[in-house]
């Protein structure tokens, strides 16, 4: 029993010694193992590691190729201070301007061919303008029933003697948007181009129709020159019957602008009253009977003038 014990205490020991890696060998006699053990280092730790490998030319610190034992990189070469180039002393070298091609000068031109004996250039000719077409010397006004045979004699209002302007107001500024005094041909130019219709004219009057004047269209309108200006106008509407319609209607928007006629009158039939400027200007409006190229008519006639 003893003997039993003290092999069995034994035991432990003698396979501690067989185990390898352990100093000793153990060979099993039943159902060992293949030998697995690890190839005998000498000591329980681990294989050794060398210190770290250093590329060729480096110190202990691994640094880079030509540094010893440091880990700053290559120095950069100095840059020359802002605004200084290499060479120079804190001035900046003034750069060349751009060069262009030279262009002769715009005042200067290319010589033009002197006559002999002058040192003054002649000047371009200019283009001749085309003369564009003529208009007649005079038309005359178609004879058609209605119209006023213009064979009564005019003579201008004169204000009476005692009359003095109350206002330094010019009445007659222009006749049909054109200034007493423009010449005839003018009058045509102006006339034509702003689409009246002009129904003749001569040496010294222009005849229109249909024209629109204080808000009332005239049958015939005739424009009157002297000493080459425009100097008075006549409107004219006629009635085969007495009516003064027209006339009143007229002579009320006139005093509604102008205030009481200058002057007025009423003889034999015919009725006239006159308003003035302080400049000698005048507006005349009338009712009276004229002969026409048929039987007579009975007209109010509207008249401005300077």
């Amino acid at each position: 029993m003893i003997a039993m014990m003290g092999g069995l205490l034994t035991l432990p020991s003698v396979e501690a010694q067989s185990r390898p890696g352990r100093g000793g060998s153990h060979t099993s006699t039943s159902g060992s193992r293949p030998s697995n053990s690890r190839p005998s280092s000498g000591s329980s730790s681990r294989p050794t590691q060398t210190a770290p490998s250093t590329r060729p030319g480096h110190g202990s610190n691994d640094t880079r190729p030509g540094h010893n034992n440091t880990t700053t990189k290559p120095a950069k070469p100095n840059k020359p201070e802002q605004g200084v180039r290499p060479g120079n002393q804190n001035v900046r070298p003034s750069a060349p301007a751009p060069s262009r091609p030279s262009k002769p000068s715009p005042s200067i031109r290319p010589s033009a061919p002197v006559r002999p004996g002058s040192s003054v250039r002649p000047a371009p000719a200019r283009p001749v303008r085309p003369i564009g077409p003529t208009r007649p010397s005079a038309i005359a006004p178609p004879v058609r029933p209605g119209r006023p045979v213009y064979a009564t004699p005019w003579s201008r209002p004169v204000p009476p003697a005692s009359w003095r302007p109350a206002r330094r107001v010019t009445i007659v500024p222009n006749i049909l948007g054109m200034t007493l005094g423009l010449t005839l041909n003018s009058a045509l130019d102006y006339l034509y181009t702003s689409g009246y219709s002009v129904d003749g004219y001569g040496a010294q009057e222009v005849y229109l129709r249909n024209v629109s004047e204080l808000g009332y269209r005239w049958d015939d309108a005739t424009l009157y020159f002297s000493n080459g200006g425009l100097v008075r106008s006549e409107f004219y509407d006629s009635t085969s019957g007495y009516s003064t319609t027209r006339f009143n209607n007229v002579y009320n928007r006139l005093i509604s602008t102008y205030g009481n006629p200058v002057s007025q009158s009423n003889m034999g039939g015919q009725i006239t009253a006159t308003w003035f400027g302080y400049q000698g200007d005048y507006i005349t409006l009338q009712y009276t009977q004229l002969s026409t190229s048929g039987s007579p008519r009975y007209f109010t006639v509207l008249s401005y003038g300077n």
